[in-house]
């Protein structure tokens, strides 16, 4: 009863914890990292080495019954990249759905351009199955230790038959390593009319081990986790905090290769 009693508090396709970095650090828009194309600037595919895949899962809140799970593949060919991925929330008969296409561009060396189609599909046993449309555009710039990201997601807000909206959803990013260990990123964003930000830190400790913490606000979260690289595999766990409905683990396996 629980699960099903957060789940109606949820707004459609309101719920997506990032993958990789982000997952603990919970800003990335500027993070030179592929997995955040997927999850939050599709302009990052550029970043990505020849080919890469991944899966990531979470028990939102620790709720018994409610599953999260996204997956995706791609690849780089020099000066374009793209993939595509799947997400899928669900909660006994109830399941959302989101299919991502995206393609990404490096026109010079220090900037990368992306767009993202997905198709989201909600699947409710009393109100049938409604799908929607939405769309969003990204661009990251890198210049030697700084980074500056922006991203547009959802431009054409897509409305559900149950008159959920997904409202534009606007971040700005900036990303900092001021030595080879550490790494620092804000972001602040703006979804309809309410306002938010997040800030995070990765330390590497030894060479394949990363440790991670961010915080963000509205909602506030609270977020740590580490990263562990062995080339070609990477594996992140994040644990996440939300002082009203509490924790979310969140664990992801991802590949990179040429």
């Amino acid at each position: 009863m629980a699960g099903l009693f957060w789940a109606m508090l949820l707004a459609s396709f309101e719920f997506a914890p990032a993958t990789g970095r982000v997952g603990s650090m919970l800003a990335g828009a500027a993070v030179t990292e592929w997995q955040s194309s997927f999850c939050l600037n599709p302009a990052l595919a550029g970043h990505a080495e020849q080919y890469f895949a991944g899966a990531t899962y979470c028990r939102p809140y620790g709720l018994a019954g409610l599953d999260w799970f996204h997956a995706g593949i791609g690849t780089n060919q020099g000066r374009w990249s793209g993939g595509v991925s799947i997400g899928s929330l669900s909660l006994d008969r109830y399941r959302e759905t989101e299919i991502r296409l995206e393609v990404a561009a490096v026109p010079v060396a220090s900037l990368a351009l992306g767009a993202a189609a997905r198709t989201l599909i909600n699947d409710a046993e009393r109100r049938g199955t409604d799908v929607v449309g939405a769309f969003d555009i990204g661009a990251c710039w890198h210049q030697g230790t700084f980074g500056f990201g922006g991203v547009a997601s959802a431009v054409n807000e897509p409305v559900f038959d149950s008159g959920d909206k997904k409202p534009l959803q606007l971040v700005l990013g900036a990303a900092l390593r001021p030595v080879e260990q550490l790494l620092l990123a804000l972001d602040v964003r703006r979804t309809g009319p309410d306002e938010g930000a997040a800030f995070g830190i990765e330390f590497n400790l030894v060479p394949p081990l990363d440790l991670r913490v961010g915080i963000g606000y509205e909602p506030l979260v609270y977020a740590t986790g580490v990263g562990l690289h062995v080339s070609p595999v990477s594996v992140d766990y994040a644990y996440r905090f939300h002082p009203q409905l509490k924790e979310t683990h969140v664990v992801g396996l991802a590949l990179q290769w040429r």
